[in-house]
């Protein structure tokens, strides 16, 4: 099965927003983005400043990260949008610029 396979079986099933539907469901796949967004920024934030407090910083560094694609995907599975090959579309489309161009000549 594929992240996209699960994904798509997790939105089917309802998880984590229960009865919302159609603009709502979207609304509240935004702000949790945004929220595991803020939570691994929040990490790197504790980690930049030397915070000895987090245990296995780099363990929840990547959860919170997951979450963050994990929602990506989701958004873009309820838009019907492949979001891999858009992904791929806006690198290619970024390394086009000529600020690109210039660094890659000139590391």
């Amino acid at each position: 099965m594929s992240a996209q396979d699960i994904l798509r079986e997790h939105i089917r099933q309802h998880l984590h927003w229960g009865p919302l539907g159609g603009a709502d469901r979207m609304r509240f796949m935004t702000l949790a983005l945004c929220g595991e967004a803020g939570e691994l920024a929040n990490l790197v934030k504790k980690d930049w400043r030397g915070d000895k407090g987090i245990p296995d910083r780099r363990a929840k560094m990547i959860e919170e990260l997951a979450d963050v694609g994990n929602y990506a995907f989701m958004i873009a599975e309820i838009l019907g949008i492949d979001l891999q090959k858009e992904m791929l579309a806006k690198l290619l489309a970024v390394e086009q610029r000529p600020e690109w161009k210039r660094a890659a000549v000139n590391p």
